[in-house]
């Protein structure tokens, strides 16, 4: 990404890359998901991600992504900030994205243990922040 975002020649910003994803994610991670969760193995960091984009795009009562979160452009946001609104934890939240099923595929609800693993790292991005969550995630996916 360093290499490609430092050529300038590619009109290819942070801002395109970052947005939209409420179209990109579902696309490139549901199956991912489902083949990891059969396979045995919690995809730790496809769940931060997703933990990632819903602190962003919905953020809950009292946390506050900062500016780039703010800025960033979905489709979805006005539909999961309500979402958001109607929810008080992490784990409510993960819990009515993945069950409303309108942004990700309803099957990634029935993935056992999936959905609690976002709402766990959604609260430790709210309460530790993103490099505590990033940690966690490398030590969980070592021990695989």
């Amino acid at each position: 990404l360093f290499s490609r975002w430092s050529n300038s020649v590619l009109a290819d910003p942070t801002s395109r890359v970052g947005s939209d994803g409420s179209v990109k994610l579902p696309q490139r991670i549901t199956e991912p998901v489902q083949q990891h969760i059969a396979a045995g193995v919690m995809p730790e960091h496809i769940c931060l991600t997703v933990a990632g984009f819903l602190a962003c795009m919905a953020p809950l009562d009292g946390f506050e992504p900062g500016p780039f979160a703010r800025a960033m452009v979905d489709p979805a946001k006005d539909r999961l900030a309500a979402l958001a609104g109607k929810c008080s934890t992490a784990q409510d939240l993960a819990w009515a994205v993945f069950e409303r099923g309108d942004v990700f595929a309803p099957v990634l609800a029935e993935q056992p243990g999936f959905v609690d693993r976002v709402g766990e790292y959604l609260d430790l991005i709210m309460t530790s922040g993103i490099r505590a969550a990033a940690a966690q995630a490398a030590r969980s996916s070592s021990r695989h």
